[in-house]
């Protein structure tokens, strides 16, 4: 759940300071607070993150993280805007590059577009956040979005311009994004 408060442009050090005292999404200069999760919604992380983790690595594609900032800048130091994907996944190519010419990565947030952002639903996130947030996120260069929703067990799909939305019958891929991979809903909704 998110909730909005002051405005505030920052650098990236007060962003880090910021954040570490209570975490937060900055979006159009506003600070949108990251609200504490729930066990089901901390239990699905886990779940995708799992299935995630077991595939890239078997299959060498590239890194997934899970509840870690995001943060546009525009000039060296100045944030524009940030997001904390649930889950997100980064091809091996994209990481190997980030991580060998991004001095002092490991402590900072990241300044790089995964290519897969996961973001799982709570009962009380609005559809237009939540539609801001897919724009945005297709805006920057994420190649691939799934909105998983535990409540009416299903997931929602954005590769692009292409749509789908996929019900507890249904299985999930990874597409090229994450080739090979394939979810049965049905037992990721168990």
């Amino acid at each position: 759940m998110l909730e909005q408060v002051t405005p505030a442009l920052m650098t990236l050090d007060e962003f880090i300071t910021e954040y570490h005292k209570q975490p937060f999404e900055l979006v159009s200069d506003e600070r949108h607070l990251l609200m504490p999760g729930i066990p089901a919604h901390g239990l699905m992380i886990k779940k995708l993150f799992l299935l995630l983790h077991a595939h890239c690595t078997l299959a060498e594609l590239g890194e997934v993280l899970f509840e870690l900032p995001i943060v546009e800048v525009y000039t060296p130091n100045w944030v524009k805007g940030s997001k904390t994907p649930d889950i997100m996944f980064f091809n091996a190519q994209k990481w190997q590059n980030y991580t060998s010419t991004t001095p002092n990565w490991e402590n900072q947030p990241f300044t790089i577009v995964p290519d897969l952002a996961i973001e799982i639903l709570s009962p009380n996130d609005s559809y237009s956040e939540i539609q801001e947030k897919v724009e945005e996120y297709l805006a920057k260069g994420v190649l691939l979005i799934w909105l998983v929703d535990p409540q009416r067990k299903r997931i929602s799909v954005y590769h692009g311009n292409q749509y789908q939305r996929l019900a507890a019958e249904d299985t999930l891929t990874g597409g090229d994004v994450l080739p090979g991979l394939t979810i049965k809903l049905s037992e990721l909704f168990q």
